[in-house]
């Protein structure tokens, strides 16, 4: 069976662009300097809402706060039924972002520790459930 030069060459091409975009799987665990890092690039994605993207910098911060926010959430729905934090209906995700960083901003002795501990200890604090007192 004979292929036709342009069909095999598309085929290569398609394979080598599969390849550019995808994102490498990563063995180790986040810290909270790597979350504090994507949560910086979050808070100036947040101010920058709605405006046109300019730069390359600009698309990396859209990139990184998606990879902060999901971080989050994934924490959170792990623990959500577990009773370490109650948060209510009206919490957004954004609001959930910025008290994890706030926190990273005001206690960077805690950057060190694995990212998932991090979230899950300041969410517990932030939002106790009832007749429960958590720190991280």
């Amino acid at each position: 069976m004979t292929h036709k030069p342009h069909t095999t060459f598309l085929k290569s091409l398609a394979v080598a662009l599969l390849f550019c975009v995808i994102e490498p799987a990563h063995a180790t665990f986040w810290d909270g300097n790597v979350l504090y890092k994507f949560l910086e690039a979050d808070s100036r994605f947040q101010a920058n809402e709605g405006k046109a993207v300019t730069n390359i910098a600009e698309l990396r911060d859209i990139h990184d706060a998606g990879m902060a926010r999901g971080y989050i959430i994934a924490i959170y729905d792990a623990h959500e039924t577990s009773g370490v934090y109650c948060i209510g209906p009206n919490v957004y995700l954004s609001q959930l972002a910025e008290v994890v960083r706030n926190y990273l901003r005001d206690h960077p002795e805690i950057r060190k520790y694995g990212a998932d501990r991090i979230v899950r200890d300041v969410l517990a604090e932030r939002f106790p459930c009832k007749g429960r007192a958590s720190k991280p």
